[in-house]
């Protein structure tokens, strides 16, 4: 039970591999913002995680907020 709760499905690995950057950067003194963002796809709606920097995007591709137009971030 541990092993498979502690093994996200591939498509929930966004959100710790963020959280990490995220911590990583601010223990170093750099400032960030975790962005959690929703799309509508053809297999339904899709959640999705990213880090930016002012307006960059740090750990996904550059056009990654137009596919995830409702956003929230920190």
């Amino acid at each position: 039970i541990d092993h498979v709760a502690n093994t996200p499905p591939e498509s929930f690995k966004c959100l710790p591999l963020t959280i990490l950057l995220w911590w990583l950067l601010r223990w170093s003194g750099r400032r960030s913002e975790v962005v959690i963002a929703m799309g509508k796809h053809a297999d339904g709606f899709v959640f999705h995680a990213w880090l930016e920097s002012g307006d960059a995007i740090l750990n996904d591709r550059p056009d990654v907020s137009s596919l995830y137009p409702v956003r929230w971030s920190s």
